[in-house]
């Protein structure tokens, strides 16, 4: 596809509560070892889709349209009551041997469509993923110590970044999460 973002459907293949409040889905696709990168913090929007719908809704991607700017136009072109949400995650794991990326939810009820829809997720499940993009990609700073900061939605991010640090270098963690 070349640069800017990829487009690509996913379908799950299991569904992990790892909190009361966090559902952990594990998604494959052909795609994913081409999209998927050996580092921390790979963010993408994934694309839910509207009730009665089995798949989210999506235009096709144009080989003209490296950057993906003519598909965003083509997304926002969609009815609404049929465009997917769309909403941004964190990649928290790939495992590259059996081709799965993890992503976790935050279930904050039944408010928002990504936590309604993670609540409800079963294996087979389809959604749309947008990115990731090297071209997002931003390395780790050279640091003694780092400090990392944020709420339960940041949780897979941070985590992902804990885990690329270097031997040797310090980390603090301050996280607003929503009970113990």
């Amino acid at each position: 596809m070349g640069q800017g973002l990829p487009v690509t459907y996913v379908r799950v293949v299991g569904v992990e509560r790892v909190t009361p409040g966090t559902a952990r889905v594990s998604f494959t696709a052909d795609e994913l070892p081409g999209l998927l990168e050996d580092r921390p913090d790979q963010q993408m929007k994934l694309c839910l889709p509207r009730a009665g719908q089995a798949a989210p809704r999506l235009p096709e991607r144009s080989a003209d349209d490296p950057y993906g700017m003519r598909w965003y136009e083509a997304y926002l072109a969609v009815p609404e009551a049929e465009r997917p949400w769309m909403r941004g995650f964190t990649v928290r794991s790939y495992d590259r041997e059996h081709n799965v990326m993890a992503v976790d939810f935050v279930l904050h009820g039944a408010d928002g469509p990504a936590s309604r829809w993670g609540a409800a997720a079963r294996a087979g499940d389809v959604l749309g993923m947008v990115g990731p993009s090297s071209l997002y990609a931003r390395p780790l700073p050279a640091a003694r110590r780092m400090l990392l900061a944020g709420d339960e939605t940041a949780l897979p991010a941070i985590a992902t970044v804990l885990e690329a640090l270097p031997a040797g270098t310090g980390a603090v963690v301050y996280a607003e999460v929503a009970d113990a």
